[in-house]
């Protein structure tokens, strides 16, 4: 009698142990599951924030930084601004144009500082102000980023924009926007002047 006793004691210890070990592997499986899920949706709200921040919903003043780089360079005229939104810190980078030389500042749009980028002297036929007045953008009347991106807006959906240019051909001061539409990576021109769609390439 005392040794089947003994056996059931034993039995039943073991039964326990048993159980309270399943059910602690349970609870680290939920934990684990748990944590992972957590780490995923956090993950999807980061790459939400990175997507949003390089959105076309995000407007940057040209006109500011223009004028900040007139106050520091003002015996150059603008040639070419651009901006670049898929980095962490989008940058402007303005190309400059004097009667004897050019230069291309960076300019941070958090801070505002500004970098000299590349700095050199024009051929000898394009001094004394000859490629200066060819290539001088006037901006004293340049369209808002975000006007330029309505007028994108409604010629084809826009998923994220890359970035965007401002530039001159043949007397006509255009943008010109690098986008992703359905997946697909798009160029398009856009008149400053008018806010005309000028030309879409599909790359």
């Amino acid at each position: 009698m005392q040794k089947n006793f003994s056996k059931t004691v034993i039995f039943l210890s073991t039964f326990i142990l048993c159980a309270c070990s399943n059910q602690s592997q349970q609870n680290i499986s939920h934990s684990v599951t748990t944590t992972t899920t957590q780490q995923t949706t956090a993950q999807q709200t980061i790459m939400k924030q990175s997507s949003t921040q390089t959105s076309s919903t995000v407007d940057y003043d040209v006109n500011e930084i223009v004028a900040l780089v007139k106050k520091d360079f003002p015996d150059f005229d603008i040639e070419s601004i651009s901006l670049t939104l898929n980095v962490p810190t989008p940058l402007f980078e303005v190309d400059l144009i004097g009667n004897d030389s050019e230069k291309t500042i960076q300019v941070n749009t958090q801070t505002k500082d500004k970098v000299i980028l590349k700095e050199e002297m024009l051929d000898s036929d394009e001094r004394n102000g000859v490629e200066r007045q060819k290539e001088a953008i006037n901006t004293s009347s340049l369209s808002s980023i975000t006007n330029v991106l309505n007028a994108v807006k409604q010629t084809l959906a826009v998923d994220t924009v890359t970035k965007i240019s401002l530039d001159q051909e043949l007397g006509i001061t255009y943008w010109e926007v690098e986008l992703y539409s359905a997946n697909q990576k798009k160029e398009v021109k856009v008149d400053n002047a008018t806010l005309k769609v000028l030309e879409i390439d599909h790359d």
